[in-house]
């Protein structure tokens, strides 16, 4: 981005510093407990030819219909990734789970909500379906470009598209729990328990602020309640009802999980 006579690089910088902590773009620091700093940014949106673009656009649902089909074929996923077993640990433990669900009947329930943070770049597509994030920092990112430009001549013309990231993973999550409050099984008599979503997160998470802002536009838009833990903690505190054929996690019957190694994304539809 080139900059106006009247503001240079560094106080470009400063402004662009001063945006991202009044509007929340932020992760917890590295080594500062309880301290905060903004999230990695640049001063100016990549350009992206604009067919190009939109050809992206375009082709998101198909990618994502295509990620849907192939997890609902487990004997072809097993038959494909059987030449990578051996080579690498972690997809043999996700086949080994797959294995175990098949044995144990298949899946509880069938309803199911895919989240996806795909990196389209022109000449490849990168689908990340088990951790899903920045959906909500990238909104504030779209805010921060907007800013800048409106500050500074750009270098390239053209015009950065809206991003509405937040508004829609929220909606999405809160279709998904209306959806599955209408066919879970009722629970046992004298039993209550609600129903919510989980985010399951790393230990020390530092992209907080992407989590949470996902958290509270569930509760302020949607009365959806959502309720955090690593997977330690789901393993020392999760049970699982036969009667709800769900997991419980402190009482909070858990919709769906939002999983991130960074982030607060991708997820299925039930426990």
């Amino acid at each position: 981005m080139a900059s106006s006579p009247d503001m240079g690089t560094e106080m470009l910088m400063r402004e662009a510093n001063d945006w991202a902590v009044a509007h929340g773009l932020l992760m917890a620091h590295k080594t500062a407990d309880g301290q905060f700093e903004h999230a990695p940014i640049s001063l100016e949106a990549t350009p992206y030819p604009q067919q190009q673009y939109i050809r992206a656009v375009q082709l998101a649902p198909v990618f994502n219909t295509l990620v849907e089909n192939i997890s609902q074929q487990p004997e072809w996923l097993l038959e494909t990734l059987a030449p990578v077993e051996g080579h690498d640990k972690f997809t043999s433990q996700l086949l080994d789970l797959m294995r175990d669900v098949m044995k144990s009947g298949g899946e509880k329930q069938h309803l199911h909500l895919g989240m996806h943070r795909s990196d389209y770049m022109l000449h490849q597509v990168e689908l990340n379906t088990i951790a899903s994030s920045f959906g909500s920092l990238s909104e504030r990112v779209t805010g921060l470009h907007r800013h800048l430009l409106s500050r500074c001549a750009p270098a390239v013309s053209g015009t950065i598209p809206a991003n509405d990231s937040l508004q829609g993973l929220a909606r999405a999550l809160a279709t998904a729990h209306t959806e599955y409050l209408k066919l879970r099984p009722s629970p046992s008599r004298g039993t209550q328990v609600e129903a919510v979503v989980l985010f399951v997160v790393q230990p020390g998470e530092r992209n907080v602020m992407d989590q949470r802002m996902l958290e509270y536009k569930l509760a302020n838009d949607h009365s959806v309640r959502v309720i955090r833990a690593t997977l330690a903690e789901i393993s020392e505190r999760a049970t699982t009802r036969a009667d709800l054929g769900a997991t419980v996690v402190a009482a909070k019957q858990v919709v769906g999980s939002s999983a991130g190694a960074a982030g607060a994304g991708g997820g299925g539809g039930g426990g």
